[in-house]
């Protein structure tokens, strides 16, 4: 078998958290698995997926491809010397052995068309240069206007493997009714990513680790001052509690600014903020916190694969199914809840015996669903060398 594959990763990347923590996770099982393959991607401008300045700290080598106007003139770099491509690590697109997509969640009517044109595009491309091409566990769907359906249902068509992050994305893949589609339902990957705490912080003061989301103001039909009061009512009753709570910045200056603007409204002083850039930091921060109160997905996942009592608001299905696959239903809030059931759900963490009861549960859930992301590797590596040797 080939070891030496050229692989290109997409959507994962420097977006967010959470996708920072998918890239460094493909990353670590590519290079376990291939320890002589060379890693892709298509860089973008500083605020993209792929700026040139992290990848290549990675080691990433930047994809030669270029669309304008929809059309693509990869053809282009064909043209040029190829010690030239050498020198400056160009990867071009007829190079490439195996694509991997990590988006997280990009391809639904939520977010509109235009990121399952371009999957749509990318795969076609990639067929023609006869490359295996995954789509790692993601939330799909739901899918509403026929024109939507038909290119995704084109799609499953024509990858080689299919990975839905949960119950109700694999339902709205198999809806589809794609033909020789292979799909199957795994959870999310990053929970084989070990985090790191930072030397400057002392564990003992991280108690209770509470990660704001944006989007909670701005995909929800409700008033944004409703989630603002729902957090800064269980700061209060968190204080109140002789707890010690502090946010945790999940994402970008977005979500700093709303973590303010909660202290500021709740009249709350000396609240600590913290602020990383490393995911991984981020993520050693929440497994060392007592308990996590969070509205990020990734800070979610985070928390209860490291066995963290967590309570949770979100924004769509994914948040749902993934307290589901932890066995864990209650730990999802409505931001409409009365204040009888938040506290009696803050009570359940703040008492001693029952978080340690929680963690235990979790601990087992946590187990069998890194068993489900290794078999999910195993699966995938599977498919690349099948259909490698295939080609052969």
């Amino acid at each position: 078998m080939k070891q030496d594959l050229i692989i290109e990763i997409r959507k994962a990347g420097f977006v967010n958290k959470g996708a920072e923590l998918m890239l460094l996770s493909i990353i670590n099982q590519l290079k376990n698995k291939y320890p002589l393959s060379k890693i892709t991607c298509l860089t973008t401008h500083e605020g993209g997926h792929f700026p040139y300045s992290k990848v290549s700290k990675l080691g990433i080598l930047p994809k030669g491809e270029l669309y304008k106007s929809g059309l693509s003139f990869n053809y282009l770099f064909e043209l040029l010397p190829y010690q030239l491509l050498k020198k400056f690590g160009i990867i071009l697109a007829s190079e490439v052995d195996v694509i991997i997509d990590s988006a997280g969640f990009a391809y639904s009517s939520q977010w509109g068309i235009k990121e399952t044109l371009e999957l749509y595009k990318s795969v076609n491309e990639a067929k023609k240069n006869k490359s295996c091409y995954v789509l790692l566990p993601q939330a799909f769907g739901p899918f509403h206007d026929k024109r939507h359906r038909n290119i995704m249902r084109q799609i499953l068509e024509k990858v080689d493997l299919v990975f839905a992050r949960d119950s109700v994305s694999y339902a709205n893949l198999i809806d589809l009714q794609a033909k020789k589609a292979n799909i199957v339902q795994m959870p999310d990957f990053t929970n084989l990513l070990k985090g790191k705490l930072p030397m400057d912080i002392d564990p003992i003061s991280l108690d209770v680790c509470i990660i704001p989301n944006k989007r909670m103001c701005d995909k929800t039909n409700e008033d944004k001052d409703i989630y603002i009061k729902l957090i800064s009512k269980i700061v209060k009753y968190l204080l109140a509690c002789g707890r010690s709570p502090f946010f945790l910045i999940h994402e970008g200056e977005p979500d700093l600014l709303l973590a303010k603007k909660i202290i500021s409204t709740s009249r709350l002083v000396n609240l600590p903020i913290i602020q990383l850039d490393d995911p991984l930091s981020i993520k050693g921060i929440i497994a060392n916190s007592n308990l996590v109160i969070s509205s990020r997905f990734h800070g979610i996942v985070s928390a209860l694969s490291s066995n963290v009592p967590t309570l949770a608001t979100g924004w769509s299905h994914k948040y749902v199914c993934l307290f589901d696959d932890y066995s864990y239903p209650q730990g999802l809030l409505s931001t409409q809840v009365s204040d009888k059931e938040l506290y009696s759900a803050l009570d359940q963490l703040i008492s001693k015996e029952s978080a340690e009861l929680i963690s235990k549960k979790l601990e087992y859930e946590s187990s069998r669903l890194r068993q489900l992301s290794l078999d999910m590797w195993n699966q995938t590596f599977e498919t690349i060398d099948q259909y490698l040797n295939d080609l052969r």
